[in-house]
């Protein structure tokens, strides 16, 4: 009967440590789900109207596609033309008489 009860102390002793887990897991979450909450309602106030913001989802998604559409066709470019391309962006010499 004593091994009964030291057993059964046992398994006791591993539920509370799992309840205890378990109760600090829901503790974060719920804090988690309060900042998401605020995030949404000061999202919300924003005097953003929501055709502005598809239109922008929208350009975000066009620019990502597009970004890949890049790094797909470069391997079929000779790698001078890329390197050119690149290139013209920065100034290759610097200093002179400044413009006024």
């Amino acid at each position: 009967m004593s091994d009964y009860i030291i057993e059964n102390d046992d398994v006791v002793g591993v539920y509370a440590k799992q309840i205890a887990k378990l109760d600090d897991t829901n503790k974060e979450l719920r804090e988690r789900i309060r900042t998401l909450e605020q995030e949404i309602e000061s999202r919300d106030q924003l005097p953003i109207p929501k055709s502005i913001v598809k239109q922008i989802v929208q350009m975000e998604a066009l620019i990502r596609k597009l970004q890949e559409d890049i790094i797909y066709y470069k391997r079929f470019v000779p790698k001078q033309v890329i390197i050119n391309k690149e290139g013209k962006e920065q100034p290759t010499r610097r200093g002179g008489i400044p413009k006024k």
